[in-house]
């Protein structure tokens, strides 16, 4: 099975629809780095068959299922973050603005730290557990 990049034509129209809607976003860093990064994925070139997240067949077609869809959540999650500026969030806190299974989600914001659009605060905060969590925030 072929490991699928994203579908970078999709996010940046994304950009684009959120940038006309939202004409300060075309100066500021976060809009270059998101062309950095959709252009390092573009010159990545075929994947090949490369590995999945996981090793089981279930992780496999978890994968393959969500692959279409990943530009979209994730620019959902960096949105929410952006409107948590100045707090940041949690996971917990992050899971209770989406429909889509927690995985899912921290998946995505697994993916927009990686890629530099968001770092641990430093800070934590507790749960409806009384669990200490990670607070996230936009670079």
């Amino acid at each position: 099975m072929r490991t699928q990049k994203p579908d970078t034509a999709a996010i940046r129209r994304s950009m684009e629809y959120w940038a006309k809607t939202n004409p300060q976003f075309l100066g500021t860093n976060l809009y270059a780095q998101m062309q950095s990064t959709l252009d390092w994925i573009d010159s990545l070139g075929d994947l090949g068959d490369g590995p999945f997240p996981g090793k089981t067949k279930t992780s496999k077609a978890a994968a393959k299922k969500i692959a279409p869809k990943v530009g979209t959540i994730q620019h959902k999650v960096l949105e929410q973050f952006k409107r948590m500026a100045g707090a940041g969030t949690t996971d917990s806190e992050l899971f209770a603005f989406f429909t889509e299974d927690q995985n899912t989600i921290r998946a995505r914001r697994c993916e927009l730290r990686d890629m530099g659009f968001i770092r641990d605060s430093g800070c934590v905060r507790p749960n409806h557990k009384k669990n200490d969590e990670t607070v996230w925030v936009i670079t």
